[in-house]
């Protein structure tokens, strides 16, 4: 409804458009979705919850990362990067095939982040560019 497009998916099964590069995350009531004219990008979204399990961040975190974690603030800087990992491999067109641990968050990929609430938001995209976020209700597309 939203891309207007053809779309078509890559053998990862992320959506493609032959016109634009976009990308698409929800969680809880909200969906997001970023648009592109020139570079693939990736989208995330996750609700910083008040806990985490060690499991978790053992399956997300390299031992660099679970060391660089802010621990006055553990939850916040665990989606922080759980966010930017994701958002990475979504960019690269390959969704969660790969171990998140093993998806260093480098300087390949422009990575911004955002808060919502008690939401954080990750875009990654191939190149620095003017990032528009536009936040719309559903509502005004009923």
């Amino acid at each position: 409804k939203y891309v207007g497009h053809n779309i078509y998916l890559n053998e990862f099964g992320k959506p493609l458009s032959d016109n634009f590069y976009f990308n698409i995350s929800h969680c809880d009531d909200y969906v997001l979705m970023v648009k592109a004219k020139k570079y693939p990008v990736g989208i995330d979204i996750e609700h910083i919850l008040n806990n985490v399990s060690i499991e978790m961040i053992d399956y997300v975190c390299s031992n660099e990362e679970k060391a660089s974690l802010d621990k006055a603030n553990i939850y916040k800087s665990f989606y922080d990067l759980w966010t930017k990992k994701e958002a990475t491999l979504k960019c690269m067109g390959i969704g969660l095939t790969n171990n998140l641990k093993d998806v260093l968050v480098n300087n390949k990929y422009y990575l911004d982040t955002y808060y919502l609430d008690d939401y954080v938001v990750s875009l990654a995209i191939d190149i620095p560019t003017n990032t528009k976020i536009e936040l719309i209700k559903e509502k005004e597309y009923e």
